[in-house]
């Protein structure tokens, strides 16, 4: 009604192939309303069984409303610091199967959440456990980052790069503001 003609509607809800009726017929909010098709997850020791469940629900849905498929949101969960058994995660549990899978190889793209304080946060940070195995992922031809030239050097994304360093944007906010939102995910 605004006139807006730039705006792209992601519609992601958590966890679809469990609860696949509710995410995909009840509450999804219309093919006029949703430009990307996406979805939720946060996992450990299932997240590779987990993220294919979910891209087999939400892959084909896409394909049938034609929109974009993307997984919107996703992460080891409670962050990445609390992950002390698989110092490859990011290679075998998240990457590997997002390259291998017939569904997870569609989508269009992958976020984690953001890293916001000093004992919460999503990228691991030089010398936390999985973070070799977080610069491997990062190295790997199927991996694209917003900073890489690649990316920076198509017009549109170059001239978000330029409003980011203008405005002195981070990836990381005050080390200790846990009050903000998404402080939540970091209490057991």
């Amino acid at each position: 009604d605004a006139g807006l003609n730039n705006l792209l509607v992601i519609y992601a809800p958590a966890k679809p192939s469990e609860y696949k009726d509710e995410a995909l017929y009840e509450l999804y909010p219309r093919d006029d309303y949703v430009d990307i098709m996406a979805w939720d997850r946060y996992g450990t020791t299932k997240y590779s069984q987990e993220l294919k469940e979910d891209a087999h629900a939400i892959v084909p849905f896409a394909d049938e409303h034609y929109k974009v498929p993307a997984l919107a949101e996703t992460g080891y969960y409670q962050g990445t610091m609390q992950n002390t058994y698989d110092a490859d995660w990011w290679m075998d549990s998240f990457l590997k199967p997002i390259v291998e899978n017939e569904y997870l190889s569609r989508i269009a793209y992958t976020i984690t959440w953001t890293d916001y304080a000093e004992d919460c946060y999503w990228i691991p940070l030089e010398g936390d456990y999985t973070y070799d195995g977080f610069v491997r992922m990062s190295k790997s031809e199927n991996v694209l980052f917003l900073d890489d030239s690649d990316w920076v050097n198509l017009p549109y994304a170059n001239q978000i790069q330029k409003a980011r360093k203008k405005e002195g944007w981070s990836r990381r906010l005050d080390a200790g503001n846990s009050g903000q939102h998404g402080a939540w995910r970091c209490s057991a």
